[in-house]
């Protein structure tokens, strides 16, 4: 099977919830003391291929996109630009013709906790700080996970972890890879042969294969072995939640293959599961 959703018998997860105490955060602090300091931004005569270019050198999922004034008027994220590449857009247009418009923001005053309900109900993974019309910050879900300060939470990451994933074969090619991202807007893929998980491809990983191959559309063709990451961080279904998240921060990767002991895939944890359960 080339693509598939992983068996388990839980079925769905368990209503979980983790109070901001318990990982050390004061709920009524302002969402500017999370924010990234170094902003980067792109202004919206920025030509498709420099936003791209800006993204792969600067690691970024999403970049915010000013006018002249520098104030907010779209956002762009790695899929968009995936999203219009494959649709063969010309690079050379404006970043103006393809952004986002109506962009969700929070204000520099606004509360983590509100904040974090925000992303909750917008399922975004990160969000421009405003601040008198003008962009000011940007904060994420990695942001806001890696201020976490806590010693053991007592909750096993199968409660936690989203189960029966999609998962894929490495025979399929990037460019069938590249397309079921954009229409399912899913972040990572686990690779399965035989059961058991061998590798692990991210959008990002596409993303900075096209840069790197000059956007020839025909390298996509390619098997995704060619691009694929066999060294795979797992965790247990029954490892304390603890362990994802000092694993997700030491390796700085936003999501975790979850495997019983025989590395047969069970779920998959991601800081957007975390964060959803925050309360």
């Amino acid at each position: 099977m080339e693509f598939g959703f992983a068996k388990n018998v839980l079925k769905k997860k368990s209503k979980m919830i983790i109070p901001f105490e318990k990982v050390g955060i004061n709920r009524n602090t302002k969402i500017i003391e999370f924010a990234a300091k170094k902003l980067v931004y792109s202004y919206e005569d920025e030509s498709i291929f420099e936003v791209w270019e800006k993204i792969v050198k600067r690691g970024f999922r999403r970049i915010p996109i000013v006018d002249k004034k520098e104030r907010l008027v779209g956002i762009i994220t790695y899929t968009d630009l995936l999203d219009a590449f494959l649709r063969n857009e010309d690079l050379k247009q404006e970043i103006a013709l393809i952004m986002v418009r109506e962009v969700i923001t929070c204000d520099v005053n606004d509360t983590v906790e509100f904040v974090l309900q925000k992303m909750k109900l917008s399922r975004k993974g990160g969000l421009p700080v405003i601040k008198k019309e003008k962009i000011f910050g940007i904060v994420t879900e990695r942001d806001i996970l890696n201020r976490f300060v806590f010693d053991k939470f007592g909750i096993e990451i199968k409660k936690i972890m989203t189960p029966n994933p999609f998962y894929i074969s490495q025979s399929l090619s990037i460019q069938d890879v590249a397309r079921t991202m954009v229409s399912t807007k899913y972040r990572r893929f686990p690779i399965v042969e035989n059961g058991k998980v061998i590798g692990i491809i991210t959008g990002m990983d596409i993303f900075n294969y096209i840069f790197e191959n000059g956007f020839n559309i025909e390298t996509l063709d390619e098997d995704m072995k060619k691009i694929m990451k066999e060294d795979v961080f797992k965790v247990g279904e029954e490892d304390d939640l603890s362990v994802a998240i000092n694993l997700m921060k030491e390796k700085n990767v936003g999501g975790l293959v979850v495997v019983d002991d025989e590395n047969n895939l069970k779920g998959i944890i991601t800081e957007r599961d975390i964060i959803n359960n925050i309360i």
